[in-house]
């Protein structure tokens, strides 16, 4: 009778401990997600998200002046569909993708002090101005960078030339 108890005793552990893994499991994605939101809000993305597309949009004018008369064309569809609330999910995805469930409370801790505001408050004008100075560099040297293209073009047998607008 004994050996019958314990083969129906051990199955049901075994599912019991499946189950308390899942749950565990579960929970600590619970925990990686509110850490995740914690940071995100903590680094007021809400709040700077509207300027971050402000800037996109104000560089690709500044790289194509004419798409000026359009920018409220720009600005609606990224209203659309560039806006916090359809994107946050999938933002905080990718932090914690990248960061742990303690490294996103210590960031969401930085972030809640005084420099860490002012970073977080911060970042639209220094992404802003970082794509400037890129934008510029490339600028500078574009016509090394048609040469380039053009003799690797030769390289492999093809005709067309790179021509700058």
């Amino acid at each position: 009778m004994r050996m019958s108890w314990e083969i129906a005793v051990v199955p049901l552990l075994v599912l019991f401990a499946a189950a308390h893994c899942d749950a565990q499991t579960q929970s600590d994605a619970e925990k990686h997600l509110a850490a995740a939101n914690e940071l995100l809000i903590a680094m007021q993305v809400d709040k700077t998200y509207s300027e971050s597309m402000d800037r996109i949009i104000d560089l690709q004018q500044k790289q194509n002046p004419m798409l000026e008369p359009y920018r409220s064309v720009f600005r609606k569809f990224f209203e659309r569909y560039m806006n916090w609330e359809s994107l946050k999910v999938p933002i905080a995805d990718a932090y914690m993708q990248e960061f742990s469930t303690s490294e996103l409370i210590e960031l969401a801790a930085f972030y809640r002090t005084p420099l860490g505001q002012k970073v977080g408050l911060s970042q639209p004008k220094l992404i802003g101005r970082t794509a400037e100075i890129g934008m510029q560099r490339v600028q500078e040297h574009l016509g090394e960078f048609q040469e380039m293209i053009e003799m690797e073009m030769q390289k492999n047998g093809e005709n067309e030339s790179v021509e700058s607008d």
